[in-house]
C-alpha cells in the first residue's frame, strides 16, 4: 500500500461549517498532540508522539460527557431522517401478521424466498446478525449505552424515523459497529455477524420486482407507508450490491463504488434515469473488508484500514459513504450536513473517546506478568517501530503497590505523529478497491 496515499491523494473538501480552527483538525498535515520523539529499530525510523485525539474538539470535561450522551444517541438512532432507503413498518407489520396463505405472502415468497423462513420483524433482525440491547448495567461495556424507550422492541442497529404519525424503519451505526463480547455489548466494536449488504439484495430484489400498484393492491398501505416504499425504490435504481465473500466480511466499498458507477460524473454525482452503469472492476473483483474498531481513531490521522483517505472528519465522510450507498439525493445530503453540525460533533466525540474492553474484564488473573515482561522486552526490541510504544503500570517504581488488575494498566501510549501507510503484503483486493472508484468519489 506504499503508494496509496500517492497515488490517489483523496482529499474530502468538505464544507461542513467549522470555523478554521476546527477545520486544522482535519487538514490533511494533522498530527498527533504531545512530546514528539524519534528513532529507529531494525532499520526502521518512526517518529512518535505521545498524545492523542481521545477529545478531538478539547471539550472541557462537562461539555465532553453531555456530547458523548448525544452521540451514543446517534449511533443506535440513525440521525438522517430523509434517508431514503427505509421499510414502511405499519405495511411491515401486516405483512408479517398476515395469514400464512394469503396473496401477499405468497407473491413476496415467490419473489424473494429467503423471506419464508422469516415469521416477524425479530426473525429479521436475528439473520442481520443484530445485538440485543443490554438488559442491566453489568452488560455495558466500556463505552456508554443509553437507554431508548422507543427502540426498546428492536435489538441495536434499528431505528425508527417517525414524522407525521408514519414510522420508517432503517439501520444506524450500530449494526455494524456493535458487539455481544462474551454477554457485554460493546459499542466500537466490530459486528461479526452483520449481514448488512446482504440485506440490500434481498431488498433490491423485491423492490425491482414489486410495481407500486401491486405493493398498493396486496398490502393496503397507508399513504406515508406507499411515498415510503415507493421513495425507496426509486433510491434503489441507484444503488449498486455485490454479495460479501464470507459471513464477517462487508462490500461496503464496493456497494459505494458500484453505486456511483450509477450516477453522473457531475460534482454531485447526480440521478440520471436510465443511465448506463459505468464500467467497474468491482463488479469482478473482491474488495471485501470489515468494520475497523473506533477506539484506534484517536491516534489516527488517516481513516480507512487502508488509510486511504488521508483527511476530513471520518464521521462526515462516513455519512456521505453511507447515504451513496443508499441512494440519496447528495444536493439534499448537503443541505442536511450543512444544518446538522451538532450531530456531526456530538458523534464524533462519542466515537474519538471510544475505548477498548480489558482482556483482564473477561479472564481474570490470566496474564503472567512476568512472562508479559519479558513479552515486552521482545516486543520493544523488534515491534515498536511499525506498531508503537506502551509503557505499563508495571514498569512504575511504586509497581509493587499495585493490584494485579493496576499493573495490567497501559500509562502511556507513543504512536506516530502522522500515520504511516505501508505495503505490508496482505490484501492487495482491499489497496485496489478504492483504486477502481477514487475519481468517481472526488
Amino acid at each position: 500500500m506504499t503508494q496509496i496515499v500517492k497515488k490517489l491523494t483523496i482529499i474530502f473538501v468538505l464544507s461542513s461549517g467549522y470555523s478554521s480552527a476546527a477545520d486544522s483538525i482535519w487538514s490533511k498535515d494533522v498530527s498527533l498532540p504531545g512530546n514528539k520523539k524519534c528513532g529507529s529499530i531494525l532499520e526502521r525510523e518512526y517518529c512518535f508522539s505521545d498524545g492523542n485525539r481521545q477529545n478531538i474538539y478539547q471539550f472541557t470535561p462537562e461539555t465532553l460527557n453531555v456530547a458523548i450522551e448525544k452521540g451514543a444517541e446517534h449511533v443506535l438512532d440513525y440521525p438522517i431522517e430523509l434517508t431514503q432507503m427505509q421499510l414502511p413498518k405499519a405495511a411491515m407489520d401486516k405483512f408479517f401478521e398476515s395469514d400464512s396463505r394469503s396473496a401477499l405472502r405468497r407473491f413476496i415468497f415467490s419473489i424473494a424466498k429467503g423471506l419464508s423462513n422469516f415469521k416477524s420483524f425479530r426473525d429479521v433482525f436475528v439473520w442481520l446478525g443484530l445485538h440485543d440491547y443490554p438488559t442491566n448495567q453489568t452488560e455495558v461495556g466500556p463505552n456508554f449505552i443509553p437507554h431508548l424507550p422507543h427502540l426498546a422492541e428492536y435489538p441495536m442497529g434499528v431505528s425508527k424515523i417517525s414524522s407525521g404519525g408514519h414510522t420508517g424503519l432503517t439501520f444506524s451505526c450500530a449494526a455494524c459497529h456493535s458487539a455481544n463480547l462474551f454477554g457485554t455489548k460493546v459499542i466500537g466494536m466490530t459486528n461479526r455477524f452483520s449481514r448488512a449488504n446482504e440485506v440490500f439484495i434481498k431488498g433490491q430484489d423485491i423492490l425491482s420486482k414489486t410495481p407500486s400498484f401491486l405493493f398498493n393492491i396486496l398490502v393496503g398501505p397507508t399513504t406515508q407507508d406507499l411515498k415510503t416504499f415507493e421513495r425507496s425504490k426509486e433510491a434503489m435504481n441507484y444503488v449498486g450490491l455485490k454479495q460479501p465473500l464470507a459471513l464477517g466480511l462487508d462490500t461496503s466499498l464496493a456497494q459505494v463504488g458500484l453505486s456511483l458507477a450509477k450516477r453522473g460524473l457531475d460534482p454531485y454525482a447526480l440521478k440520471i434515469k436510465n443511465l448506463k452503469p459505468r464500467e467497474n472492476v468491482l463488479n469482478i473483483d473482491p474488495a471485501d473488508s470489515k468494520p475497523a474498531v473506533w477506539w484506534n481513531l484517536k491516534y489516527k490521522t488517516k481513516w480507512l484500514s487502508d488509510g486511504s483517505i488521508i483527511s476530513g472528519n471520518p464521521i462526515y465522510t462516513n455519512f456521505l459513504w453511507n447515504e451513496i450507498g443508499r441512494g440519496i439525493d447528495l444536493v439534499e445530503l448537503e443541505a442536511w450536513l450543512q444544518n446538522n453540525n451538532p450531530v456531526i460533533k456530538d458523534l464524533t466525540a462519542y466515537v474519538f473517546a471510544n475505548q477498548a474492553p480489558k482482556y483482564n474484564d473477561f479472564f481474570p488473573n490470566n496474564i503472567d506478568i512476568e512472562k508479559a515482561k519479558m513479552g515486552q522486552k521482545l516486543y520493544n526490541k523488534n515491534c515498536i517501530a511499525c506498531h508503537g510504544e506502551y509503557t505499563k503500570a508495571w514498569q512504575s517504581e511504586d509497581a509493587h503497590l499495585l493490584s494485579y488488575a493496576e499493573k495490567l494498566e497501559t500509562t502511556k501510549v507513543w504512536y506516530h505523529t502522522k500515520t504511516q501507510v505501508k505495503n505490508v503484503n496482505t490484501d492487495a483486493y482491499r489497496r485496489k478497491g478504492m483504486r477502481y472508484f477514487y475519481k468517481d468519489l472526488n
